[in-house]
């Protein structure tokens, strides 16, 4: 860990290269605002938070993904965080880096998410993110596919919740106007309810397949479905007004692109 003159210049690199693509990263937290953390574009060894666990003297460790959204670095893990993760981020960041930045810290839904909150710092998975990426050529495997299904529909699952929670938050500050916050919702919910129906369709051809060349044609099908569905999502206004909402951050793109990533992978496999 670095002292009060020391930059610790491998993290504020990784800080810096969150700022444009995805990173990883684990923290070893101390007491409730103090410990060591590392950023880095690669998934974070064991050795690397060994090290770190010794500087800071801290045992209690999170891992998962990092990067930046709407002016703010999004630190998720497998679970909710612990309530004092954020301002311990912000703590290091600024004491180690040299950097002021916003955080934010949240329950995610990627498949490759690891949570590490014991206090041996052991890695575990999520119980619908099993399958973190496609086997190469092993051999299509229905149980692995559906397990990529279930995580995407624990995504949609928790981007509901968090429109419930928006909901509730708008129907407290403009109490003049209740039905803002349901009509959010229902749009939201309208708009993914239309697109899970081909794209529920094209994945179950894909188990159902007879033969493998009938499966190769389900799966580029599939794939087609896929990046309609991303794009759709990504372009659709009412999807930009609810991440850039000021009254909580919720992220749509985010787990929804990461869990159907993952499912892509099984059918580019």
């Amino acid at each position: 860990m670095a002292n009060q003159t020391e930059l610790d210049e491998e993290l504020a690199a990784g800080l810096k290269a969150a700022k444009s693509k995805r990173c990883y990263f684990a923290l070893v937290m101390k007491g409730g605002a103090d410990g060591t953390l590392v950023v880095a574009k690669a998934k974070v060894p064991p050795a690397a938070i060994a090290e770190a666990k010794k500087k800071s003297g801290g045992s209690v460790v999170s891992q998962g993904i990092c990067f930046y959204e709407d002016g703010k670095y999004i630190f998720e893990i497998a679970k909710e965080p612990p309530a004092t993760m954020a301002r311990a981020i912000k703590s290091i960041a600024k004491r180690d880096a040299e950097m002021t930045i916003n955080v934010d810290c949240r329950m995610g839904t990627d498949a490759e998410l690891a949570d590490s909150n014991g206090a041996d710092g052991a890695a575990t998975t999520p119980p619908l993110a099993q399958a973190t990426t496609a086997p190469a050529k092993a051999g299509f495997s229905t149980a692995d596919f559906n397990k990529s299904r279930a995580s995407w529909d624990a995504a949609k699952k928790k981007i509901h919740g968090d429109m419930e929670k928006l909901s509730a938050a708008i129907r407290a500050d403009l109490p003049e106007d209740p039905d803002l916050g349901k009509e959010l919702v229902e749009y939201i919910d309208g708009m993914l309810t239309s697109l899970d129906k081909n794209l529920d369709g094209a994945l179950d051809a894909v188990v159902k397949a007879g033969t493998d060349a009938d499966r190769q044609s389900a799966k580029d099908a599939a794939l087609g479905v896929i990046d309609r569905y991303q794009k759709t999502v990504a372009i659709n206004p009412g999807v930009k007004q609810v991440q850039r909402n000021p009254m909580m951050p919720i992220s749509i793109l985010t787990p929804l692109n990461a869990t159907l990533d993952v499912i892509k992978r099984y059918l580019n496999a």
